[in-house]
C-alpha cells in the first residue's frame, strides 16, 4: 500500500446512500477488475460505478448519473436502483478539488509532464495554450495501483473539476464512488420510472 499521509481517505462511514442503475439485479461479482489498458488518462475501467443516491419526497428515486443519463443517453434506460451502503471500514480516496488531484498525481501518476508546443494550425481552433496543455498531456493516473491501495474513490461535485494542465483532468460525468471492490452492502433495490417519459 502506498504510505503517503497527504491523500484524502475516508472511510466507508462517512459516505451518503449510494445508488447504482442497471437492467439486471446487481451481483456483487459485477465488481470487475480494473484492465489497465482500457483505462483513459482521466477515468478508470472497472469497478463499480455509484453515485449519491438523491433523497426527494415528490420525485422518484434518482442518483446523478440516471438524471444525467435522462438528458445526455436517452437510449440508455435501466429498470432498476440499486441501493448501496459502502462498508464502514472501506477505505474511500477523496478528490473534492484541484489539491486532491495534484496529490493523486504525485502518488500515482506516470508518464512525462512535457507537453510539446502547439502547432501554429491549432492555435486558432483551441484559442489558448490551456486547452492544448489538457490534450497533449501525456500523463496518466495509474488506476490499477489506485484499486490496490483502497476500496473507492469518491468523486465530488468539485472534484469533477479537478486536474489541468499537465495534471490529468478527471473524465467522470457525475458525483461518483467508484468501488474498486465489493465493499459495499445491498440495502435495496427500486424500479426506475421509465426513462423514455
Amino acid at each position: 500500500m502506498t504510505n503517503n499521509f497527504d491523500l484524502r481517505i475516508l472511510t466507508g462511514s462517512a459516505l451518503p446512500l449510494l445508488g447504482w442503475a442497471s437492467s439486471t439485479p446487481l451481483n456483487p461479482d459485477h465488481v470487475t477488475r480494473v484492465d489497465p489498458y482500457a483505462c483513459r488518462p482521466g477515468k478508470p475501467s472497472g469497478g463499480l460505478w455509484t453515485s449519491p443516491l438523491i433523497n426527494s419526497s415528490d420525485r422518484p428515486p434518482a442518483t446523478a448519473w440516471t438524471r444525467w443519463c435522462r438528458s445526455e443517453l436517452p437510449h440508455r434506460r435501466p429498470t432498476t436502483l440499486t441501493v448501496l451502503r459502502a462498508l464502514a471500514d472501506a477505505r474511500v480516496l477523496v478528490i473534492d478539488h484541484h489539491d486532491d488531484m495534484t496529490v493523486v498525481d504525485r502518488i500515482y501518476g506516470r508518464g512525462s509532464c512535457a507537453v510539446p508546443q502547439m502547432p501554429t494550425e491549432l492555435a486558432a481552433v483551441l484559442g489558448d495554450e490551456a486547452s492544448w496543455q489538457e490534450l497533449a498531456t501525456q500523463r496518466w493516473i495509474d488506476w490499477e495501483a489506485i484499486a490496490g491501495d483502497v476500496e473507492g474513490v469518491q468523486v465530488t461535485e468539485t472534484g469533477l473539476c479537478a486536474g489541468g494542465g499537465t495534471i490529468p483532468r478527471l473524465r467522470w460525468d457525475v458525483p461518483t464512488v467508484w468501488f474498486t471492490r465489493p465493499t459495499f452492502d445491498i440495502v435495496e433495490e427500486l424500479p426506475l420510472p421509465d426513462a423514455r417519459r
